[in-house]
């Protein structure tokens, strides 16, 4: 089971800007190992977006921000 879900915000466990996790994908990191690659992206100190790759124990949750409901 993935520890992240698509849209949430993280961080890197050793700092960094937050990022938002935009795709899953398992890698075989060994013969008998396979682990979860989170493809993320965030904005730059020059406000260009970036995309980058990290392993799913590499990152952390960031704290959630209050949810927000509409309603018809």
């Amino acid at each position: 089971m993935s520890k992240f879900t698509i849209g949430d915000t993280v961080s890197l466990k050793s700092g960094g800007p937050l990022m938002t996790v935009r795709e899953y994908k398992q890698v075989h990191t060994s013969a008998d190992n396979i682990e979860e690659m989170v493809h993320c992206s965030w904005f730059d100190s020059k406000d260009e977006l970036q995309f980058n790759s990290f392993y799913e124990s590499e990152l952390k949750t960031d704290s959630p921000g209050p949810k927000i409901s509409f309603t018809n």
